[in-house]
């Protein structure tokens, strides 16, 4: 299901068939994976690549790259989006019907999406950039 994403944004985007999206998307996923399980050792030039201070290895640098970098900001940029570009009716048709429980409450969860959220997210990137906290 992971997969599905990235098939269909070649199939939407690139006018790829399924079956070459697949093989692309799984083919690069694989790809990385061989490069990340042969820097614990087996091969010393994956091993001792290094990008980010003390992250040698392609595994590591991927690990800090994902855990520091890509997520804060994709997180960031998701609560950005759908708290402030989304318009309220549709945040609203998404996450309120029939089958809503009782307990959930709009309102508290668009004041936590708009401000709580980026919020906290951005403390997580100020504390990566400015003070070398590392959470891989």
């Amino acid at each position: 299901s992971l997969l599905e994403v990235v098939v269909s944004y070649f199939i939407d985007e690139m006018d790829m068939p399924r079956s070459k999206a697949t093989l692309v998307s799984g083919g690069s996923i694989f790809f990385f994976t061989v490069l990340s399980a042969l820097s614990f050792g087996s091969v010393p030039g994956l091993s001792g690549f290094e990008i980010f201070e003390g992250k040698a290895g392609v595994f590591s640098t991927l690990d800090h790259f994902a855990s520091n970098w890509a997520l804060p900001v994709g997180g960031l940029l998701i609560t950005l989006g759908v708290g402030w570009f989304m318009t309220r009716q549709s945040t609203e048709t998404e996450l309120v019907d029939e089958t809503t429980p009782g307990w959930f409450n709009y309102k508290a969860w668009r004041f936590f999406i708009r401000f709580v959220a980026p919020a906290a997210v951005a403390t997580i990137l100020v504390a990566v950039i400015f003070y070398g906290v590392d959470f891989s």
